[in-house]
């Protein structure tokens, strides 16, 4: 994690960000090209979906497939991601970090954050992390 927190430390507060907004599963960090640069689990997201999802961001399609599940898109500002599964698959949000990364985070089917909300808080958390 060049250029960011000891992956340790970003963990560490990380863990405790999910405390505080309980729901929040894992999370990764994309260039603007899809390229995955860190995720708090491995295998959580494929370079294939990472790339997919960057593409449906910034082309401002209306869904995004994760694995199996689409994710019909509720907000795609450039700063700023949100999408919803209809069936119960959770959101997924994201936002743009100061350093130019892109954070996407699972908000899992028991949250209860409503995505919008949920990438604004997640922007708060790490706009200066990383």
């Amino acid at each position: 994690m060049s250029g960011i927190l000891d992956e340790n430390q970003f963990n560490a507060e990380f863990g405790q960000f999910q405390q505080e907004f309980p729901g929040f599963g894992e999370l990764i960090l994309l260039t603007k090209e899809g390229k995955i640069v860190f995720s708090t689990k491995s295998g959580f997201f494929t370079d294939e979906d990472a790339k997919t999802l960057i593409n449906t961001w910034f082309t401002h399609q209306s869904a995004v497939v994760w694995g199996t599940d689409r994710f019909p898109i509720l907000n795609w500002e450039e700063l700023q991601f949100a999408a919803r599964n209809v069936h119960g698959k959770g959101a997924l949000v994201g936002t743009k970090t100061k350093s130019g990364l892109y954070a996407v985070v699972h908000i899992k089917p028991d949250g209860s954050i409503p995505p919008s909300l949920g990438a604004i808080h997640l922007n708060r958390w790490i706009w200066n992390r990383c």
